[in-house]
């Protein structure tokens, strides 16, 4: 920890990234808004529910782990295992989710989330 200058350096790449990911959400979000048709957004968003990220999509679209899932939902499989950074989200008012899983797998870094769905008529 007496190196400062990684400390600093790793704070500037996290910042740049976040930076980004708002980029590319408020881009998707700006697409999604005048869907009329069903849509499912799944993804490695590299954000947690608290992010500037999850709270625009969340405010567009439900997340299925809210609606269906147990337990802390973590899907990451790293140095911060509590994490939940893979979200599946549908349409508020055309997709239910039917059932969530997320499964423990070796293999990755991520766990892999298992959603059922059905499209509301």
């Amino acid at each position: 920890m007496n190196d400062k200058s990684g400390i600093k350096t790793l704070a500037k790449k996290l910042v740049y990234a976040d930076n980004k990911r708002k980029y590319q959400a408020d881009n998707i979000l700006n697409l999604i808004n005048d869907c009329e048709k069903p849509y499912i957004i799944v993804g490695d968003f590299n954000s947690i529910p608290f992010s500037y990220v999850y709270k625009q999509f969340n405010a567009v679209a439900d997340d299925s782990f809210v609606k269906k899932g147990t337990g802390l939902g973590r899907t990451y499989n790293g140095i911060f295992p509590a994490y939940r950074i893979d979200y599946v989200l549908t349409h508020k008012d055309k997709v239910k989710t039917q059932s969530y899983q997320s499964k423990k797998v070796d293999f990755s870094d991520h766990h892999p989330i298992v959603v059922k769905f059905s499209i509301v008529k």
